[in-house]
């Protein structure tokens, strides 16, 4: 075809190419760009509320991407520590930011409390919205069904299960959160739960809350 002659393909290359020093030179400013942001990180605490990285503070693409991964490779190893892409909207203007998020996990120190300390909590549930609430509370924290499934999923819904055998005024339920300790398949958190009298006594899910809140920002 005429137009992909040599004339037109170096004709292109001139206008839309760019030379090994111009890419090393444009890495380079990404990079001391990527690393001046990242130094907010030297200053401030880590804690389970995310420091967030948005893309519109670089001034390119390309920095962004190296500061996701700076951080990435920084806290690799970290026990406790994420590095979290993520892409909010805004629910007035439905405009994606994109982001990425450096914070503790609130799964991972809830965790490794339960497994230090030997911790169990045991509390009632006597209502539709508690159940609801307790059971996306304890998924959020790893915390995993008798057979290791997580409580809400595809495949799993623990508040359902619980509305469906609970009667108001008549019962309640019963919750048991434990660690399991399997030598073949590791240690876990568990949540178990039981249909009981409606004048079971017995600590409430409010007061657990507020133990685990604790727990968290330890």
């Amino acid at each position: 075809m005429e137009y992909l002659t040599t004339e037109w393909l170096i004709d292109w290359a001139n206008k839309n190419c760019k030379s090994k020093e111009e890419i090393e030179s444009k890495r380079v400013e990404a990079l001391l760009e990527a690393r001046k942001v990242l130094d907010r990180l030297d200053s401030v605490e880590i804690t389970v509320e995310p420091i967030v990285f948005d893309a519109r503070e670089f001034s390119s693409s390309l920095a962004f991407s190296m500061a996701l991964l700076i951080a990435s490779e920084r806290y690799k190893d970290a026990d406790d520590i994420l590095v979290r892409y993520t892409k909010p909207e805004d629910k007035e203007t439905h405009e994606t930011y994109i982001q990425f998020h450096v914070l503790k996990s609130k799964a991972k120190i809830f965790n490794k409390y339960m497994l230090e300390y030997d911790e169990s909590f045991s509390f009632a549930l006597d209502n539709g919205n508690d159940i609801k609430s307790c059971v996306k509370l304890f998924n959020s924290l790893g915390v995993k069904g008798s057979n290791g499934e997580r409580l809400s999923s595809k495949e799993t819904d623990y508040a359902k299960d619980m509305k469906d055998s609970f009667k108001n005024g008549e019962n309640k339920i019963l919750v048991s959160v434990f660690t399991v300790y399997d030598n073949d398949n590791g240690n876990y958190v568990t949540l178990e739960w039981y249909v009981v009298s409606n004048d079971y006594e017995c600590i409430d899910f409010e007061e657990v809350k507020s133990k685990i809140d604790t727990i968290i920002k330890s």
